[in-house]
């Protein structure tokens, strides 16, 4: 009898305390469904609450609904409980770091079969459908049609192993880009090569390629002149190029496949990827790689962990509207504080008696141009100076002459504000502009 008394009391204490609205008061509802299925609408009934579904039944509960009950007025219990979708997409840090960033998002992935990780891939790009460019290896494609595997959003290319199973590459690429195969790139080694034309901005070249280990049957055995003649050929389109993919080329260990690392750097690409991208229990290589000869446009390069390849993902932002050249260093002399009378007096004070007095010719020589040279040197001396790195074949010696003098009439009419001289500017800046090719 005690033991009912406290249930009761703890339920009133409870009710009572919390003021669970769903339990206590009409600002939710009742659902009672009684059968298997509801054939007629009078086998369900819906209450103000459970407390009149209680009072109009006067029902009775025993310990295992009385537990239930508390567990719902605890407040704090979900009946499905589980991770929000924003959750779900948060899993990666790696790959919202590098998707919020600015820019075209250019990501490769070793799969290892993309029919039975069909679903994970679709499930990555639904999720994050500004993932521009998508290249795959190791598809294990054989005969079956593109059509399988086009996800929305997305254009598929595909292209199988030729000389048996395994292998092969692939490339998502968003409907919102531009693009061309490029089918005079491609050799006999497994790689798709597109150009892209991304809105307003240069178009580019991007390859997804995959070379079997150095053990593995399937290796091109003429591999190194193809891939050197294939970068060679891509370099000579004057475009910016990049490659991705599964070289099985360790970056981590400077001995490993020397010859094509060389390949690699004699051609003008860097690899970007500093991290590794296939970690067992015993090692941790770096085999799949982003080579690239324009790595100032890149603005990050990141390696994401993915659970259903042994390979990580690995991505870059290539940033739009920037095309960012090195400037170059030179030696150039400063004239600016050199005239022709200061150089004749300092000419003038020099002891040219070595000069005079040698019978070697070349040793008169050497006197003459040290005392020359040292008298530019107090006059003009030798400073480094940095200009544009962008190559500019167009731009000629008439037309920088003719560009000084355009900017000297400018000057002139701005400090003067005679008619005469705005026109004379005017003439002199058409007459430029239409000398530019």
């Amino acid at each position: 009898m005690g033991s009912v008394m406290l249930r009761i009391a703890l339920k009133l204490l409870i009710i009572l305390w919390l003021k669970k609205p769903g339990f206590t008061t009409a600002s939710s509802v009742c659902y009672v469904f009684h059968g298997e299925e509801a054939i007629d609408p009078n086998q369900t009934l819906v209450y103000q609450s459970l407390w009149c579904y209680q009072q109009i039944y006067d029902a009775q509960v025993g310990r295992k609904v009385d537990l239930q009950l508390l567990l719902i007025l605890s407040g704090d219990v979900e009946l499905c409980p589980g991770p929000e979708c924003g959750d779900c997409l948060n899993i990666n840090p790696e790959l919202e770091c590098l998707i919020k960033q600015r820019g075209l998002k250019c990501f490769h992935l070793n799969v290892r079969g993309l029919w039975s990780n069909l679903c994970h891939v679709t499930e990555l790009l639904t999720a994050h459908t500004d993932i521009g460019i998508f290249t795959l290896s190791e598809t294990h494609i054989q005969d079956e049609p593109d059509e399988l595997y086009v996800i929305n959003g997305y254009s598929f290319i595909s292209l199988p192993r030729s000389n048996g199973l395994g292998g092969g590459v692939a490339v998502y690429i968003s409907e919102q880009i531009n693009w061309t195969r490029r089918y005079d790139l491609e050799s006999e080694l497994e790689c798709i090569w597109l150009e892209t034309f991304p809105y307003k901005t240069k178009s580019f070249l991007i390859c997804s390629m995959y070379r079997p280990p150095d053990t593995s049957s399937y290796t091109h055995a003429n591999f190194k002149n193809l891939f050197a003649g294939m970068l060679d050929l891509a370099t000579a389109n004057l475009k910016e190029v990049i490659v991705m993919g599964d070289l099985n080329v360790n970056y981590h260990r400077n001995e490993d496949n020397t010859e094509i690392k060389s390949i690699i750097s004699v051609n003008g690409f860097k690899q970007i990827v500093k991290e590794a991208t296939r970690t067992t229990e015993n090692t941790a290589t770096l085999i799949d790689i982003i080579i690239t000869n324009n790595p100032s446009v890149i603005a990050c390069t990141k390696v994401v962990p993915i659970a259903f390849s042994d390979h990580d993902l690995i991505g870059c932002v290539r940033k739009q509207h920037h095309l960012k050249y090195v400037p170059k260093v030179i030696n150039c002399r400063n004239t600016k504080n050199y005239s022709k009378e200061l150089m004749c007096d300092e000419l003038f004070k020099q002891d040219w008696t070595p000069v005079y007095e040698s019978t070697d010719v070349n040793y008169a020589w050497t006197c003459m141009k040290d005392i020359i040279s040292s008298c530019f040197d107090k006059l003009a001396p030798i400073i480094k100076k940095r200009i544009r790195g962008k190559p500019s074949p167009w731009l000629t010696d008439e037309i920088k002459k003719a560009m000084n003098t355009r900017d000297i009439l400018l000057r002139k009419s701005r400090k003067t504000k005679f008619e005469s001289d705005i026109i004379a500017y005017r003439k002199k800046r058409n007459e430029h502009n239409c000398n530019i090719p």
